[in-house]
């Protein structure tokens, strides 16, 4: 951190000190009590702020320092704003965050202390006083982050205005009628009100919570789905997102906007009655048969049918089942045309013509006026052409798709449906989560939570915060296994999902095993048996067997001759000839040198097991992906970063047995030699040609 920030931070904390130590002491005997409760109820509405869907915290705190300086003066509203400043010094970690906090607070109450003594009192004055303290805040913030992180101070300003304008709103509205209910009924009135405010909390952080949920569950069940049908990754969240920006476009109402959007996430939701095959050429475009597109065009009412069976979602059904007719009337279903499309499928049918144009955004731009009057309605031609311009910036369709993951409406009736569906109860639904460097890991009710695997989600989301960078990484906790996205939110924080994926791994492991078996399968019968593909299991039991004889670390090139030097060492003693010796040291050496080429480092062991010696050379590198195993096999001279190279036609010549294990966390290698016995094919020359095929 900045000297200046340390500066400007203890600079605010003195003044701050200061203005407290000035005015506390002002406040009359008999008023005393009351300015405590008042504190009492800043700290209570400070500790429960309210995250709004732009991840900003709105809280009344502020309200109630206002409240205090309008009934007792400025003694009592700094008394509370120091006890509400406590709370946040308390969930901040670094002291320099601290101390800034501390000084901001108190220092921003000054600000509104001088607005309302230079303007005279009353109750107008007050407002006018909370929007001076709003102003000196935001400046004090702009300033902290000017020096801290050298972006262009208009630029800041701009941004904090932005994301704090609602709850400076929200705080500065509340502030007359709580004066007046207290001047009217006291405490009691008072207090009867801040029991409605934190019930009316209650239940904007359950809906927030639900309505996050809801998207979440749709997101999810669209990924599914196009994975089920191989259609194009995040396809309906792009339509959806189009389709929300050209209606709001439009100033269409907000359950209208809800509404489509929803069609928009799930509008190919039919698809999965169709035929997976039929599905699969119409998503790579191909030239389809007569029969296969019109076995396409039974997904609109298939999804309408679907759909449907959720309580409440008549209107997206109906949006479905229509976002394949065109303008002309050319479209299906049903060969509606022009107005008697709902408006709503017309700007579905618009966003998926869109979605599926070919090329760059100016490409698109050329096209489009071809689509306008046929398949696009002419009337919608300038908000396509806006969302197009829109959409395809990359910083702005990045951040346009992250604030729909926050802020889109779904409907109320949804959760109630898709809780008891049997698919997303095997799907299992993920946890969403915000993360912040000072207070950690909190759900949508402003709850701090610990997450599965909270050590690697934890460094995941800090990689995140401090590179700026979104990050993915799979973790395991207790037996299940998470998908973790981390999306920055801020200098200091990130939203954090996690998804239930086990039963997708077991399913990819047992893929897995089936490619594993039919390549190990393969090699054994185009080597004669002589190499063996072995997994993980079996290659824990090999290196277990026999004795060792010696090891070597392999960290620089120099250490390969520490490995011929064994076999120098050990082959005389068991057997081997001279030229044996040899022949096995260079393959050895192809090996181990190949080890520094390709993964940096490994290790190297010489043992002995059942009157045979094997050499043993691993690393930690990439693997060997089982599609080019074939090739670095059979193919002599064969090299690729992504094997341990070239040697493998020089081991198969040379000794006896071959093992290899390969994954995505290194290689192992065992050679296998008998003294006193030639290799089946060692003095034969090599068994394949140059061009890899076999020598029959």
């Amino acid at each position: 951190m900045p000297r200046s920030v340390h500066l400007l931070a203890w600079s605010l904390a003195l003044a701050g000190t200061l203005l407290l130590a000035a005015f506390v002491p002002t406040i009359p005997a008999a008023d005393l009590l009351s300015a405590l409760g008042m504190a009492a109820l800043a700290v209570l509405f400070e500790r429960l702020a309210m995250t709004l869907p732009n991840r900003v915290n709105f809280s009344l705190g502020s309200t109630i320092v206002f409240l205090a300086y309008g009934v007792h003066g400025p003694g009592a509203a700094y008394l509370a704003e120091a006890a509400a400043a406590m709370v946040i010094v308390l969930k901040v970690k670094k002291p320099v965050q601290k101390v800034f906090n501390f000084g901001q607070f108190l220092v921003s109450a000054g600000g509104f202390h001088l607005v309302s003594a230079a303007l005279g009192g009353g109750p107008l004055t007050l407002l006018a006083a909370s929007l001076g303290f709003f102003v000196v805040n935001t400046f004090l913030l702009a300033l902290v982050f000017r020096l801290a992180t050298r972006r262009p101070f208009r630029d800041l300003i701009l941004d904090i205005i932005q994301q704090s304008y609602v709850g400076v709103i929200g705080s500065t509205i509340l502030l007359l009628p709580m004066l007046y209910m207290f001047r009217s009924g006291g405490w009691l009135a008072l207090l009867l009100q801040c029991a409605g405010l934190l019930a009316f909390r209650y239940a904007t952080n359950l809906y927030l919570e639900q309505k996050r949920v809801h998207l979440n569950v749709v997101g999810r069940l669209c990924e599914i789905l196009e994975k089920k049908t191989g259609a194009a990754e995040s396809h309906a969240g792009r339509v959806a997102f189009l389709a929300r920006t050209m209606a709001e476009a439009l100033k269409l109402p907000a359950e209208e906007v809800d509404t489509i959007f929803t069609a928009g996430l799930l509008h190919d939701v039919g698809e999965a009655e169709i035929d997976p095959r039929v599905v699969a050429v119409m998503a790579r475009k191909v030239i389809p048969t007569l029969a296969d597109r019109e076995a396409y065009k039974a997904h609109p009412e298939l999804g309408e049918a679907l759909v449907l069976r959720m309580e409440g979602m008549g209107p997206v059904a109906r949006l479905i089942r229509s976002h394949h007719e065109a303008w002309d009337g050319s479209g299906y279903p049903d060969g509606l045309s022009g107005d008697a499309i709902p408006l709503g499928a017309r700007i579905l049918a618009a966003a998926e013509v869109l979605e599926d144009l070919e090329g760059d955004r100016d490409a698109k731009m050329t096209l489009l006026p071809r689509l306008v009057g046929t398949a696009i309605d002419p009337g919608l031609g300038d908000v396509v052409s806006a969302a197009l311009q829109k959409t395809e910036l990359p910083a702005a369709r990045a951040a346009a798709m992250i604030e729909d993951a926050g802020v889109a409406m779904l409907q109320n009736k949804l959760l109630q449906t898709v809780r008891s569906s049997q698919l997303l109860k095997t799907m299992g639904v993920g946890h969403v989560l915000s993360y912040d460097s000072s207070t950690g890991f909190t759900n949508f009710l402003g709850d701090r939570v610990e997450p599965p695997a909270g050590a690697e989600v934890l460094r995941l989301a800090r990689e995140a915060v401090q590179r700026q960078l979104p990050g993915r990484q799979h973790v395991v906790d207790g037996g299940v296994a998470y998908d973790v996205y981390v999306i920055p939110a801020g200098v200091d924080a990130a939203s954090v999902l996690l998804f239930d994926v086990t039963e997708a791994l077991a399913v990819e492991r047992e893929q897995t095993r089936t490619i594993f078996r039919a390549y190990r399968d393969v090699m054994s019968v185009v080597t004669g048996g002589r190499l063996t593909l072995i997994d993980e299991e079996e290659s824990g039991a090999l290196l277990a067997e026999g004795a060792v004889l010696g090891e070597a670390v392999l960290a620089t090139p120099n250490d390969a001759a520490l490995a011929r030097a064994l076999i120098e060492e050990q082959a005389p003693a068991m057997g081997f000839s001279q030229a044996e010796a040899f022949k096995l040291k260079v393959c050895v050496s192809e090996a181990v040198t190949n080890v520094f080429k390709h993964a940096g480092s490994g290790h190297f062991s010489l043992r002995l097991h059942d009157g045979a010696l094997r050499a043993v050379i691993s690393d930690r590198g990439q693997g060997i992906p089982y599609n080019i195993l074939p090739r670095a096999i059979l193919l002599e001279g064969y090299s690729t970063q992504k094997s341990l190279g070239r040697g493998f036609s020089v081991m198969l010549r040379f000794v006896d047995r071959l093992y290899v294990h390969t994954a995505g966390d290194g290689t192992v290698i065992v050679l296998e030699r008998r003294p006193g016995q030639a290799a089946s094919r060692g003095s034969d020359g090599p068994p394949y040609t140059q061009r890899g095929e076999l020598v029959c």
